[in-house]
């Protein structure tokens, strides 16, 4: 009996040790520990409906090919946002941007990028953090166990932990329950300490200065030290931790590991463009601010919505224009009923795709392993193209 190798392509760790029986029978397929893989595995592969759906009502292909287009054609500036993708993807997202324009942004990696604009910052991978990381610092808020249910397997069990904030599947750790805007407080008495300055005050979010020179001690102390983040949205507190680990560095060796949604898009856009996120194709011009999709969707400054999801159910935001989304996973109920989904296939899944993994210095194959009867999100950006230049 013969078995090969996949590619998991439901989180951005990618695990590439399932085993699938030669030919291809999904019935053998041998997933490790991994709930999340496991659910999304059965959710696609069994009773899987692939007609698209507009305003919640089932349409058919053409129907939604050609509303797309005519959508996409009388758009003044559409917003291509999170982008869950492998790299075919992202090249087709920007062979259909030639022709509309608009802005591009991503909404998990855009403020780490940011933040390493600012002054840059020192990285790790995981095999790195596996085989030479003695201390795990944890900000905010993570839940290992609904999205990287095998992060832990991966760094191995060599750290200590310390938790500021909360993580959900993390065991036998020092940890600090405390808000994101306090971590904020914290990281800078932390810096202060480190440069030997007078710091006028006895405590900082219910923790004593004792208890900040013990942790600074820690910290300082390591060996191989990692600071590891999953969401963070102020791009201030992210400067703050990237500085931090410099300041570390003069002491020990320190690192930033942020746990980012599919990275693939974010190298994409190097490759292609030059550029990063929040990017308008029309004038080839990069602004982190004018061009922040949170902001362009609150202030309305787009009239279009393009929402790609290649490997998650996808989460809408709440506003009022039209959301285009491609996804394999019908989107999630929102309080904006103006959504049109097009169903197409999933690399790893119905289609062959490369992606890049959570550490961004590794590519891996995803290879098909069955068929969902789906267009790839490359097939049908290129019927709605051509629907366009017929109009």
């Amino acid at each position: 009996m013969c078995y090969q190798l996949i590619t998991c392509p439901f989180c951005s760790l990618f695990c590439d040790d399932l085993l699938l029986q030669i030919p291809n029978d999904l019935s053998t397929l041998q997933i490790p520990n991994c709930p999340k893989a496991h659910g999304h595995f059965m959710q696609l592969t069994q009773n899987y409906q692939s007609l698209p759906k507009y305003r919640g009502a089932s349409i058919s292909l053409e129907n939604a090919i050609q509303h797309a287009a005519y959508s996409l054609q009388k758009a003044r500036q559409p917003l291509y946002a999170h982008l869950d993708t492998d790299v075919q993807g992202m090249q087709a997202v920007f062979s259909l941007m030639e022709i509309t324009k608009g802005i591009l942004d991503h909404d998990h990696g855009s403020n780490f990028l940011l933040a390493l604009q600012k002054g840059g910052c020192i990285g790790t991978t995981l095999t790195e953090i596996r085989q030479h990381a003695d201390l795990v610092l944890w900000i905010g808020k993570v839940d290992l166990t609904a999205n990287w249910p095998r992060f832990l397997e991966k760094i191995g069990d060599r750290a200590q932990h310390v938790v500021l904030g909360e993580v959900i599947g993390l065991s036998a750790t020092d940890s600090i329950p405390i808000s994101e805007i306090n971590i904020l407080d914290c990281i800078l008495i932390l810096r202060a300490l480190l440069k030997k300055r007078v710091v006028q005050v006895s405590q900082v979010a219910g923790l004593s200065l004792n208890d900040l020179e013990n942790l600074l001690n820690r910290l300082r102390g390591s060996q191989y030290g990692v600071i590891i983040w999953e969401q963070i949205a102020d791009v201030y507190l992210i400067q703050n931790l990237c500085e931090l680990v410099q300041e570390l560095s003069q002491f020990t060796y320190f690192s930033v590991f942020p746990l980012l949604n599919n990275p693939t898009a974010i190298q994409v856009c190097t490759w292609e463009l030059g550029f990063p996120f929040r990017f308008n194709w029309l004038e080839r011009r990069y602004d982190p601010w004018q061009y922040d999709g949170q902001r362009l969707l609150k202030t309305q400054e787009v009239d279009l919505l393009v929402w790609i999801a290649h490997f998650h159910p996808p989460k809408l935001p709440d506003t009022k224009i039209l959301q285009l989304v491609f996804s394999p996973f019908e989107p999630l109920p929102t309080q904006s009923p103006n959504v049109l989904w097009v169903p197409v296939g999933m690399p790893g899944i119905d289609q062959a795709g490369q992606v890049c993994r959570l550490d961004q210095v590794v590519m891996l194959a995803l290879h098909q392993i069955c068929s969902l009867g789906l267009l790839s999100l490359s097939d049908v950006i290129e019927a709605i193209v051509y629907r366009m230049s017929q109009r």
